[in-house]
């Protein structure tokens, strides 16, 4: 049944005169089950319904309908289709503000599925462009673009020289750029370029930070978490730190944590106390005891 349903979304999307239609036909493509019958025959009658609407982008105005060809085009993977993909990563349309970010994002996963290093070139033009939209595309999709691509040397750019001033509208993409560093990035550099953004205090790429600082298990970062932990100007992303360090599991940021719970002043005795109750060491309950002694004074 569902190779006769894209057959017949295929020929409502070529056809369609309403644009209730057009969302009838994409609905039922949005179908995996729909999808999983697409084959090369198809990609003629594809590329006709985009090239249509292409020279008639009035009636594609937020380009949803060109962004979902191209994702079914992905699909197939054809080397032929480079070009429409291209198309689409770099496709500008207003309205009056640009509204083709998600279509320029939906070419670069196109490319993608068929040339890596020439995606890897269009991804580092769109990361960070002054166009991303509020949902932070196309510069996500361009990271995780960049990353498949094993093409690190644009991202740490983006981080060092862009990122700061991006991170002003755009917290979420920065913080994902510090999530995709390589295990074997230099930590001296990470260190860096995170130290300009927890100086920022920028709350969403600091998570980002803390999570991708965690993860490497680097003792060489443990002093940026110390510092994010104990110093930062925003209550819940310290305590964030702690229930971060906390959940590790690694020992030195659980002596750290510790180190730290014991020194604790008054006001951030609870959040110690809540990640210390994540921990499992020998001293654990005496610390609980202690701090909760604390608490308890008039």
């Amino acid at each position: 049944m569902s190779a006769e349903q894209l057959e017949a979304a295929l020929q409502t999307l070529a056809n369609a005169t309403s644009r209730t239609a057009l969302e009838s036909a994409l609905k039922q493509l949005d179908d995996a089950a729909v999808r999983a019958h697409l084959k090369d025959q198809h990609r003629p009658l594809l590329r006709q319904v985009y090239d249509k609407y292409s020279r008639q982008p009035v009636k594609d105005k937020d380009g949803r309908l060109r962004q979902s060809i191209t994702l079914l085009l992905t699909e197939l993977a054809h080397p032929d289709d480079a070009d429409l993909f291209i198309r689409s990563a770099t496709t500008y349309q207003y309205q009056p503000d640009d509204v083709a970010q998600n279509l320029r994002a939906a070419g670069l996963v196109g490319l993608a599925s068929i040339d890596e290093t020439l995606a890897g070139y269009y991804a580092t033009r769109l990361l960070g462009e002054a166009r991303t939209s509020f949902n932070g595309e196309p510069s996500l999709t361009a990271l995780n673009v960049l990353q498949r691509c094993g093409q690190i040397l644009p991202v740490y750019h983006f981080i060092s020289h862009i990122g700061l001033a991006f991170s002003e509208k755009h917290e979420e993409v920065v913080a994902h750029a510090f999530e995709i560093l390589p295990a074997d990035f230099p930590v001296a550099l990470f260190i860096e370029a995170a130290e300009m953004y927890v100086a920022s205090d920028r709350r969403v790429v600091c998570a980002g930070l803390i999570d991708a600082a965690v993860k490497r298990e680097e003792p060489a970062l443990h002093d940026l978490l110390e510092q994010m932990a104990g110093h930062s100007h925003n209550r819940e992303l310290a305590r964030y730190t702690l229930i971060m360090m906390a959940a590790s599991r690694q020992a030195g940021l659980i002596e750290r944590l510790y180190r730290l719970a014991r020194l604790a002043p008054l006001e951030r005795v609870a959040d110690y106390i809540e990640a210390i109750e994540l921990t499992q060491r020998p001293e654990r309950d005496d610390l609980l005891v202690m701090l909760s002694k604390r608490l308890a004074r008039p």
